[in-house]
């Protein structure tokens, strides 16, 4: 006989095994979509890929070198290295207790309102300042720095100093100095041929040039042209000179002329100016037999045909 109580653990025990039997089903079915979500999240993923774009520049045609042009062959030069130059040091004068005083004197005596330019040394490099001289020519600077010093004077258009004094001067000391100026007004003329070489009957030319002498405002003698000049033309016999002769002198100072010799030799020809007096002459290149012209060519056409013969001369 069976026991009631043992009947009763027997069908109890049956639910449970069912319940744990879905609950195993379910964590499985959980833990497949866990996966399953953990694929597709990672299937998912985006990638970020960077790319770079990259412009090529705009060609610029090559040169073309001129028709006949030859490249010369560079392989054997030399490159000479570029010498730096030190920037100038401006070099002071003035802020000490020296001094520099003297005179000015000219052909005719004192120089009165000369410039008088007082150049301090340093080596190579200097630095200057400008007094003007008064009526006697006399002239002084003080506060100068010591040092060694150059002293020149002029007064435009005409007097100017060749030979500039020097000397050094101590702190709290004086240089004394005695600048004399000569007159630069001096006219030149000058005449020469136009052509290296004269034949018979063929045109040449002849030119002259006439300047003078002055001083500009830094005191530097200079060779200005003279405009508005007669200048006469004078040549030896047997040499023909076109008009207008005399002729004026333009803005540069320059006349020229047209000559041509008639016979061979040598031939010479002088130039002249009244105001201001001046005078130039020179010898012109010798003049040499005319060459023969060329001799004729006959040009005959024959049936479409153009036969050009040149003369040989006589055969003998």
């Amino acid at each position: 006989m069976v026991n009631p109580q043992l009947r009763t653990r027997r069908l109890s025990a049956a639910p449970v095994r069912v319940f744990g039997a879905v609950a195993l089903v379910l964590l499985l079915g959980l833990a497949a979509c866990s996966n399953t979500s953990s694929r597709a999240l990672i299937g998912s993923t985006t990638t970020i890929e960077e790319t770079t774009t990259t412009t090529a520049p705009e060609k610029i045609p090559a040169l073309q070198p001129q028709p006949g042009f030859v490249i010369p062959d560079t392989r054997g030069a030399t490159i000479r290295p570029v010498v730096g130059k030190a920037k100038a040091v401006a070099i002071p004068v003035k802020g000490g207790t020296s001094s520099v005083s003297g005179t000015v004197t000219g052909p005719d005596g004192p120089v009165g309102g000369a410039t008088v330019r007082i150049e301090r040394f340093v080596g190579l490099d200097s630095g200057f300042i400008m007094v003007g001289a008064d009526g006697a020519g006399r002239f002084a600077a003080s506060g100068l720095i010591g040092g060694r010093y150059r002293v020149r004077a002029w007064l435009q258009p005409t007097l100017a100093t060749i030979d500039s004094p020097t000397g050094f001067v101590a702190d709290g000391a004086n240089l004394a100095v005695k600048i004399s100026v000569e007159r630069h007004d001096s006219v030149t003329l000058q005449v020469a041929s136009t052509v290296g070489a004269m034949s018979v009957d063929a045109a040449a030319g002849v030119s002259a040039l006439i300047t003078q002498q002055s001083v500009d405002a830094n005191g530097i003698v200079q060779d200005a042209p003279i405009p508005g000049v007669s200048l006469q033309l004078v040549g030896s016999a047997g040499l023909t000179i076109d008009q207008p002769n005399p002729g004026v002198s333009n803005a540069a100072g320059r006349v020229t002329w047209t000559v041509t010799c008639t016979a061979v030799g040598s031939y010479a020809v002088s130039v002249s100016s009244t105001t201001p007096p001046a005078g130039a002459s020179a010898t012109l290149p010798a003049c040499t037999a005319t060459p023969p012209p060329p001799p004729p060519t006959t040009t005959t056409t024959t049936n479409g045909t153009t036969t050009t013969t040149k003369p040989t001369g006589n055969r003998r």
